[in-house]
């Protein structure tokens, strides 16, 4: 049992209590109250079920990473719930608890004050992220997934969707290419390109896909790379820049590349080939 003493002497609401323990039985944990001294002190029962915190040291890599979708899959089904106000929600390691029969995952929720405003502040998104990345420090590997971390929040922070598949990606194998093929004027330079940085630019002893000196190129102009994250390009200072899909890119900022992009140095574009 796990309990908690409010500061208050608001009562709660029975309804939200009775929501708690019977419309979201399969997610939150369930809660008594009672008045004490003038307060009310709270009792939670995780018959069944471990905290993740004790269970962390015994998972590989995927279990967590699992287990961190589990959470996101219910962060999301919550989001629909009127009743339930996510702030109130404790983001912690100790409160986040998994079955011992399936592994289901089950919350810990703070029931609402009458006195307590409950308009969500978006506050719990930026908690959830530090509580994924809490328990990937905490794993062999993890390091690699919280990069991976970091740059989705920075892409699209709250987009639980794109968030689980960054918790999908591992790092490539060494075999794992992506190639860059010639058309127009390039037709017939076709290059694979794996986790080396790759450079292109007009200097035969510099770049890796070299181009025919002119002007508008510098020595090197822009390199391809991998980021642990995806493969990516970036453009160097150059009059001429350097163009994705039409787009100028801006020097020395790494953008990411699929299947289907179309990079431009000079008059040479290149189809990318996942």
């Amino acid at each position: 049992m796990r309990e908690f003493l409010l500061n208050s002497e608001s009562v709660l609401d029975p309804e939200q209590i009775s929501y708690m323990n019977e419309g979201l039985q399969e997610t939150l944990l369930p809660c008594r109250w009672i008045h004490f001294n003038d307060r009310i002190k709270l009792a939670f029962f995780p018959e069944n079920c471990s905290p993740i915190s004790m269970l962390i040291p015994q998972l590989t890599l995927d279990e967590v990473c699992q287990a961190a979708k589990k959470l996101l899959d219910e962060v999301a089904a919550l989001e629909q719930v009127p009743a339930i106000t996510l702030e109130n929600m404790v983001w912690d390691m100790d409160a986040i608890y998994l079955t011992r029969e399936n592994g289901a995952l089950k919350l810990l929720y703070m029931p609402i004050l009458p006195d307590e405003a409950v308009k969500s502040s978006g506050i719990y998104i930026r908690r959830i992220y530090a509580l994924l990345e809490e328990m990937l420090e905490r794993v062999e590997g993890g390091e690699t997934i919280i990069r991976q971390i970091e740059y989705q929040k920075t892409q699209d922070m709250g987009n639980w969707k794109l968030l689980k598949e960054a918790l999908d990606k591992r790092i490539p194998m060494q075999s794992d290419t992506i190639r860059l093929i010639g058309i127009d004027r390039a037709s017939g330079m076709d290059f694979t390109i794996g986790t080396e940085l790759f450079r292109i630019g007009s200097d035969e002893n510099l770049s890796d896909a070299v181009l025919d000196a002119a002007d508008d190129i510098n020595a090197v102009h822009a390199v391809i790379g991998w980021n642990e994250i995806s493969f990516y390009v970036m453009a160097l200072e150059s009059e001429s820049g350097t163009w994705l899909n039409d787009t100028r890119l801006t020097p020395n900022t790494e953008v990411p590349i699929g299947a289907g992009s179309v990079i431009r140095v000079g008059d040479y574009s290149f189809l990318i080939d996942g």
